[in-house]
């Protein structure tokens, strides 16, 4: 996981062909995820529960 978040920003659009319309959509999701999922063990009854997030 990169350490700031210009870093994280890079890696991730670097993994999509998107427009820019689609970028803030995404930007909007992770938002609210992050409204919902507070901790750990929000996160295990999630979708995402189990992976991670690799380089």
């Amino acid at each position: 996981m990169p350490k700031t978040y210009p870093a994280f920003q890079k890696q991730v659009l670097g993994q999509f062909n998107l427009e820019l319309a689609d970028y803030q959509e995404f930007h909007a999701l992770i938002d609210e995820f992050g409204k919902q999922v507070k901790n750990d063990s929000d996160f295990a009854t999630t979708f995402l529960a189990g992976q991670t997030l690799t380089c």
